[in-house]
């Protein structure tokens, strides 16, 4: 049994553990576009915990077939057209995530899959395009 006193000690340590874990952590955040539909798609990914990794550590790419299946997610050809970059030294570091040809979608629903030495996982992402303003 434990002693009364030595709880306040086993909680903080597994709170400093917690939190260490957490704050080393690979993560992404929200997806923001700039594109309207009909045009080629230009969007952002903000990437958190990557401090010490370089670009040539974190693997992105549209998750496996079985993945989108497993999950339920029309896996559609245009998600085979996605380019990604990654860049550590913006601030804060993203995914650029590009078209070279328009979307006429007006949504795109598509999963990562995220490899790097911290982490590998899957996340979904779902990307509204409206269209195009015709105010000058």
């Amino acid at each position: 049994m434990l002693n009364k006193s030595a709880l306040p000690i086993l909680f903080v340590t597994f709170f400093v553990f917690f939190i260490s874990g957490s704050a080393n952590a690979l993560g992404l955040g929200e997806i923001h576009t700039s594109s309207k539909l009909n045009e080629p798609l230009r969007a952002t990914i903000e990437i958190v915990g990557a401090a010490d990794l370089n670009e040539n550590e974190i693997l992105i790419q549209i998750a496996s077939q079985e993945e989108f299946d497993r999950l339920g997610v029309s896996r559609d050809f245009l998600l085979t057209t996605l380019k990604f970059t990654v860049d550590l030294k913006a601030s804060p570091a993203v995914i650029y995530i590009s078209t070279d040809k328009p979307v006429r979608e007006p949504f795109l629903n598509f999963i990562l899959d995220i490899q790097s030495p911290k982490a590998q996982f899957l996340k979904e992402y779902t990307v509204l395009l409206n269209p195009a303003s015709n105010n000058p």
